[in-house]
């Protein structure tokens, strides 16, 4: 199970623990690390990228974003079918339709409700 990255911050070379990631997110051949402020870019496809991590820490919510779920401060209902995931800091998520049963279930172990 992955538990660090090694990312270039300033042109060396550093291991980021992804206990520190907020969420990833899908962008062409790289995936990109939200930690914080900081934005690392990875050479990976989410796709394979997403089986690496492990699934308590985190969940797809999307085709192109995965979220740390310690990281959701809530859940909210949108009223075409989505939901948004609001995060403890930064800007909140969209999760799809797709992913609507991983995200409720996250919601109810929450305490959230959804309707």
């Amino acid at each position: 199970m992955l538990t660090h990255v090694d990312v270039k911050r300033r042109g060396e070379l550093m291991s980021l623990p992804l206990s520190e990631v907020d969420w990833i997110e899908a962008q062409g051949n790289y995936v990109a690390l939200q930690a914080g402020a900081e934005q690392h870019l990875l050479r990976d496809t989410i796709s394979r990228f997403v089986t690496q991590p492990d699934k308590r820490q985190f969940l797809r919510i999307h085709r192109s974003v995965i979220v740390a779920v310690n990281r959701v401060d809530r859940v909210e209902a949108l009223t075409n079918g989505d939901t948004l995931l609001h995060l403890k800091h930064g800007a909140p998520l969209r999760a799809s339709r797709s992913y609507a049963a991983a995200v409720k279930a996250l919601a109810r172990q929450r305490g959230d409700h959804l309707p």
